[in-house]
């Protein structure tokens, strides 16, 4: 699948639905690019990788899409606004 696909298809709940399967908690999935090959994968980031099972790729449209799970994940936090 080429990038430009990916990106229409990134937030679609049931590309969401596909790559975290039970998993609750928080997470942000977004595209990057394979290192050795320059193809296009989803990342996953969540807070701790190893304690969840994710899968290694999925299929969109009946295209095998790689996906990269990260750990380390933080909640991003609002900013205030100074009054």
């Amino acid at each position: 699948m080429d990038l430009k696909s990916l990106q229409g298809l990134v937030n679609r709940p049931d590309i969401h639905r596909a790559v975290l399967s039970n998993y609750v908690g928080p997470y942000s999935l977004g595209i990057g690019q394979d290192k050795d090959s320059k193809d296009p994968v989803l990342v996953l980031q969540v807070p701790d990788a190893s304690a969840q099972h994710f899968p290694s790729e999925i299929s969109v449209r009946g295209e095998s899409v790689p996906v990269v799970v990260k750990s380390g994940f933080q909640i991003p936090v609002p900013l205030r606004a100074n009054a």
